[in-house]
């Protein structure tokens, strides 16, 4: 049997991740880690594993990490960051660190209607009245804001084709 031999130490973790071989991909990051030692994203891909791998504490130990170098460099930062380790706080019932981590992935996706759904889906499940009460509202705000531009932007090609 001939062994795949993949080089690309990203495409390697990817692939290990997909074969269940966790310990593999975790070097594979790590890797990728020594080549972009500023970026969050291997820092994300290892909680992933080492949560696969129900080592509670690297998990939140990588995403400390994650959210540390997005919090230095803004084009590293992105919404998963937060909602995973909120869930990870919720897994260990600590409620109030999750809606911290929760509030800054909303602070990302503001205007996102996407990403606010995941929120809320979260918000729902965990019982955050509050939170979901303040969150159902914007997205309606949105919404209607979008159909309001999608209705105008339907009348002005009506206009066009008319000419």
């Amino acid at each position: 049997k001939n062994e795949l031999v993949i080089n690309v130490p990203d495409i390697r973790a990817i692939y290990y991740k997909s074969q269940g071989d966790y310990v593999t991909a975790l070097n594979s990051y790590q890797e990728v880690q020594s080549f972009y030692p500023s970026s969050s994203v291997p820092h994300f891909f290892k909680a992933d594993l080492y949560y696969r791998l129900n080592d509670i504490e690297q998990t939140k130990n990588e995403l400390q990490k994650a959210a540390l170098k997005a919090e230095l460099n803004e084009q590293n930062n992105f919404p998963e960051i937060y909602l995973f380790y909120g869930d990870v706080f919720m897994d260990e019932e600590e409620s109030e660190l999750a809606l911290d981590q929760y509030q800054l992935a909303y602070d990302l996706v503001q205007d996102d209607v996407f990403y606010l759904q995941m929120l809320k889906a979260r918000y729902e499940e965990h019982e955050f009245q509050t939170e979901l009460a303040e969150l159902e509202e914007t997205i309606a705000m949105l919404e209607a804001k979008l159909q309001a531009e999608q209705e105008a932007l339907s009348t002005k090609n009506e206009s066009v084709l008319a000419e």
